[in-house]
């Protein structure tokens, strides 16, 4: 009796330990889980990024200056102007619209390009 209660204590020991180390690796998991998922963004993020610049880049390369200060391409609906003073200084497109009787193309930020 008195040995099976040693060895019931000693089980007892072992089973603490063991669920000891298992609390501890658990631990380690969640942290390994939660470091992969900050990687996952941070990767996500990153491919977004490479995504804009290489779009940007692609319709960079697409455009034509012209001397009266605009940048046009062709786009899917035709001829598409853009004002060079937006792109340039605030990497905006911001289309050219609307010509007056002179044809002088016109930015809503800057108005007609002369």
């Amino acid at each position: 009796m008195i040995i099976d209660l040693a060895k019931n204590a000693k089980d007892a020991q072992l089973a603490m330990k063991i669920s000891s180390e298992v609390a501890s690796i658990q631990e380690r998991l969640i942290d390994v889980q939660q470091q992969a998922l900050e990687l996952q963004t941070d990767n996500q993020d990153l491919k977004a990024k490479i995504q804009a610049f290489n779009d940007d880049t692609e319709f960079r390369d697409s455009l034509e200056f012209d001397p009266v200060g605009i940048y046009t391409r062709q786009g899917p609906r035709g001829l598409e102007m853009y004002c060079s003073a937006c792109l340039d200084r605030d990497n905006k497109r911001m289309r050219v619209t609307g010509t007056r009787g002179s044809g002088t193309p016109h930015c809503q930020v800057h108005g007609y390009r002369q």
